[in-house]
C-alpha cells in the first residue's frame, strides 16, 4: 500500500526506544532560500514568495499573497518607454504556451516604494519556469530573477566613462601613485603629439619640464599623503615636436591611490595674457608719461595764466596814469600848445597800449584763454567802420582808400564782430603804413555760396622772398623798420581768424604792391542791428553820489580824486588797504564802489566776497576797475558778484557810463 504524501511535522515516530528527526517544512526552507524566487499560478496570481524577493522588491509578503502580478508590480507611469510588464507577460505567456522554460533579457523593471506613489529605477534578470502537475499539465510557475541594477550601472558608467573620455576636449588621465598614467584621453596625444602607450609606459615625469618637477611632485604627494584636491597647478609638459607646452590641472584622489585629473593647454593663453601685460606696462608707462605732460601742461598753462594777470596788471596799471591825465588835460585846458601835448600823450600812450592788447592777445591764444563771441556779422559795416578809422592815418600820407561796395553790401559772416575789425584795421593799417607816398589802398568783396572773401590790395613795394617765410611769425618785423610796430599784427590776425573759422592770407606781391585776403563763413542769418555806445562827457554824471575808491596804487588814486574835485555832487572817500577799505564801505553806505584787485592784506575778490555776504553792504554796486584784462580774471569777479569790470588804464567815458547807471534807488538828496 502506497504511504501518504502528507507528512505531519508535528507527530512524532518511535523506533526502537528512540525519537525519528523531524519532516521538512519545505514552504519555511522555500520561504528562507537565498533567490529571488516567486511562486505563480497558470492565472498569474501570487502564493508563495522568498524573504530574499521581498526584500529586494521592498514589498510585504501579506501584501501581495493572492494578488495578480502585475497588479502587485505595475510599469512605472512616470517612465513613457516602460515595457517591464509587457515582456513579462509575453515570457510567462510563452511558458503557458509552450510548457517550457522561458529565460528573458535583463529589463528594466521599476519598484514602488513603500507608502508612495514613487518609483525606484531597478534592472532584473528573469527565468520563468513551469512546474507540471500529475497529467502533465502546468500547476505552478516559478519566476526566479537576479537583480542586475548596480551591474548595469557600472556598465553604462564605464560606458559613459569610456564615451567622456573620447569626446572630451579636455585632456583627461588617471594616474597611480607609482608614477604612472593608467589611462590618457585621445586630447593628450592630440595635445602633446605621443603616442597613449608612450604616454602610459613612461613616469609622467619623464615629460614634465625639469624646471617644473619639484613643484609637481609636491602636488602628487598632497593628493596621496594628505588626499588634499588640486584646483590649479601649472606645469609645462613636452611635445614631441621639443616644445614646451603649458598645462592648468585640476585633480581629485581616490582612496585607491588613483588620482583623476583633467588638464588645460593654456600656452597660447599665458603668451596671449604676456603680450597684455607687456602692453599693459607700456600703457602704464605711456600714462604716466602723459599723466606728467598733463600735469606739466597744466603747470604751464596756470604759469601763462598767472603771467598774463601779472602782465596786464603791470603793464596797463602805469599806462593809467599815462592815458587818464593826458584826458584831463584835454577835458580842463583851452590851451591850444597844452592840448597839443595832450593829444602826442594819449596817441603815444595809445600805441603803447595797442602793443600791450597785441602782445596779451597772442599769448591768450596759445594759452588756449581767449574766448570769443562768434554770431552773424554784417560784414559791410564792419569794412566800413575799419575805413573810417584808418583814414586819418592814410590822409596824413596822402593815401585813398577805395572800396568797392558791390560784393558785400548785404553779406553776412559769422564772426567775433570785435575781433574782425581788429583784423581789418592791422591789415588796412599796414596797407597804408607800408604804401608809396600819395599811393591808394584798394578794398573788394566776393561772395561764394558758403564763404566771403575780403582782399587789401595796397599800391606799396612788396614783400620780398626772405620775407615771405616769416610774414606771420610773431615778432617779425619785414620792410620798413622805422615804421611803429611789433611784428605781431599779421601773427595775431591769423590766429583771430582760424578761431572764427576761416583765415588770413598773402594772395601776391609785387614791387608794385601787395594783396591780403580774408576768409569768413557765410551765413544767411542777420545780425542784430547794433546800438550806438552811449557816450557821455565829464560833466555830465548825474550826482549826488557817494563813491569809495579802495586802490593801493597813489596815482591812480590821485588821478580820480582829480577827476572829482571839481564835481560838486560827488563825493569821493579812498582806502590804500582791504581792511580799511571795506570798513569805510560799511560806514560810508556808498552809493558805489570802485575796487582794485591787487590790495594790501587781501585780494579784490575777496574783498567782493564779504562785502556780498555782509547784509549791510550786499545791495552796494561794485564797479572792478583792474589793470588784469584777463577773460579768466573778469568771468571770475563777475560771477562774485560785481556790476562790471573795467580795465585799466580807465576810459573815464566808459566809467563815467557806469556811474550814470547807478540804481537811482542809491542815490542820495542833497
Amino acid at each position: 500500500m502506497q504511504s501518504t504524501n502528507t507528512i505531519n511535522v508535528s507527530s512524532k515516530a518511535t523506533s526502537k526506544g528512540t525519537s525519528s528527526p523531524p519532516a521538512p517544512d519545505f514552504q519555511r526552507l522555500f520561504e528562507s532560500a537565498p533567490g529571488l524566487y516567486l511562486v505563480l499560478t497558470p492565472c498569474l496570481r501570487i502564493v508563495a514568495v522568498t524573504d530574499a524577493y521581498l526584500k529586494a522588491t521592498l514589498t510585504q509578503r501579506e501584501a501581495i499573497l493572492g494578488r495578480d502580478l502585475f497588479d502587485v508590480f505595475p510599469d512605472n507611469p512616470a517612465d513613457p518607454k516602460a515595457t517591464g510588464t509587457r515582456n513579462l507577460r509575453a515570457s510567462l505567456e510563452a511558458v503557458l504556451r509552450h510548457k517550457t522554460s522561458n529565460a528573458m533579457a535583463i529589463q528594466k523593471y521599476d519598484i514602488r516604494r513603500p507608502g508612495t506613489e514613487d518609483f525606484e529605477e531597478r534592472f532584473w534578470s528573469p527565468v520563468n519556469v513551469p512546474v507540471f502537475g500529475d497529467h502533465g499539465e502546468i500547476t505552478w510557475i516559478i519566476h526566479r530573477v537576479e537583480d542586475v541594477t548596480d551591474m548595469v550601472r557600472m556598465g553604462k558608467a564605464e560606458s559613459d566613462l569610456d564615451r567622456f573620455f573620447t569626446l572630451s576636449l579636455d585632456m583627461l588621465c588617471i594616474a597611480n601613485a607609482d608614477g604612472y598614467f593608467k589611462r590618457v584621453s585621445p586630447a593628450f596625444t592630440r595635445t602633446l603629439g605621443w603616442t597613449v602607450e608612450e604616454l602610459i609606459t613612461r613616469p609622467f615625469l619623464d615629460f614634465v619640464h625639469p624646471d617644473d618637477q619639484e613643484a609637481t611632485l609636491k602636488e602628487v604627494e598632497k593628493q596621496i599623503v594628505a588626499g588634499e584636491k588640486v584646483l590649479q597647478f601649472e606645469n609645462r609638459y613636452l611635445h614631441r615636436d621639443g616644445s614646451w607646452r603649458v598645462f592648468s590641472w585640476k585633480s581629485m584622489p581616490q582612496p585607491d591611490g588613483f588620482m583623476y585629473a583633467t588638464a588645460r593647454d593654456v600656452t597660447e593663453l599665458k603668451e596671449t595674457q604676456a603680450q597684455i601685460s607687456n602692453l599693459n606696462q607700456g600703457l602704464q608707462a605711456r600714462a604716466a608719461e602723459l599723466e606728467t605732460a598733463r600735469k606739466e601742461a597744466d603747470r604751464a598753462n596756470h604759469a601763462k595764466s598767472e603771467f598774463l594777470s601779472r602782465m596786464s596788471h603791470e603793464l596797463r596799471t602805469p599806462m593809467n596814469a599815462v592815458i587818464g591825465y593826458a584826458q584831463l588835460l584835454q577835458v580842463r585846458s583851452d590851451d591850444p600848445r597844452t592840448l597839443e601835448s595832450a593829444e602826442a600823450i594819449l596817441k603815444g600812450g595809445r600805441h603803447l597800449l595797442s602793443m600791450i592788447n597785441e602782445v596779451l592777445d597772442l599769448a591768450r591764444i596759445e594759452a588756449g584763454k581767449l574766448a570769443l563771441s562768434v554770431e552773424p556779422v554784417q560784414l559791410h559795416g564792419v569794412i566800413a567802420q575799419a575805413i573810417d578809422l584808418v583814414r586819418p592815418t592814410a590822409e596824413e600820407r596822402g593815401i585813398a582808400i577805395e572800396f568797392a561796395t558791390e560784393g558785400c553790401e548785404r553779406a553776412h559772416v559769422l564772426a567775433d564782430r570785435q575781433r574782425l575789425l581788429q583784423v581789418l584795421l592791422n591789415l588796412l593799417t599796414n596797407a597804408a603804413k607800408y604804401n608809396r607816398p600819395n599811393g591808394h589802398i584798394q578794398i573788394e568783396c566776393m561772395e561764394t555760396s558758403d564763404s566771403c572773401r575780403i582782399e587789401v590790395t595796397d599800391t606799396g613795394i612788396g614783400i620780398d622772398e626772405n620775407g615771405l617765410n616769416r610774414l606771420f611769425k610773431p615778432f617779425e618785423r619785414l620792410g620798413d623798420h622805422t615804421v611803429e610796430g611789433t611784428g605781431l599784427g599779421l601773427a595775431l590776425s591769423q590766429s583771430l581768424m582760424q578761431l572764427m573759422g576761416g583765415g588770413v592770407e598773402l594772395v601776391r606781391t609785387s614791387a608794385t604792391g601787395s594783396t591780403f585776403a580774408v576768409n569768413l563763413v557765410r551765413t544767411a542769418a542777420l545780425a542784430a542791428k547794433a546800438t550806438e555806445p552811449k557816450r557821455t562827457t565829464l560833466k555830465q554824471i548825474s550826482g549826488p553820489l557817494r563813491i569809495v575808491y579802495i586802490e593801493d596804487n597813489v596815482p591812480n588814486l590821485k588821478l580820480l580824486e582829480s577827476v572829482f574835485e571839481e564835481m560838486e555832487d560827488i563825493e569821493l572817500f579812498t582806502a590804500m588797504q582791504a581792511s580799511v577799505g571795506i570798513m569805510l564801505v560799511e560806514d560810508q553806505q556808498p552809493d558805489v564802489v570802485l575796487l582794485d584787485l591787487h590790495l594790501p592784506g587781501a585780494h579784490g575778490v575777496d574783498v567782493l566776497r564779504h562785502l556780498k555776504a555782509n547784509p549791510k553792504t550786499a545791495e552796494i554796486p561794485i564797479v572792478v576797475i583792474s589793470a588784469d584784462a584777463t577773460d579768466t580774471q573778469i568771468k571770475r569777479l563777475m560771477r562774485a558778484g560785481a556790476k562790471s569790470y573795467l580795465t585799466k588804464p580807465i576810459d573815464l567815458t566808459a566809467l563815467f557810463d557806469e556811474l550814470n547807471d547807478i540804481e537811482p534807488r542809491r542815490r542820495r538828496a542833497a
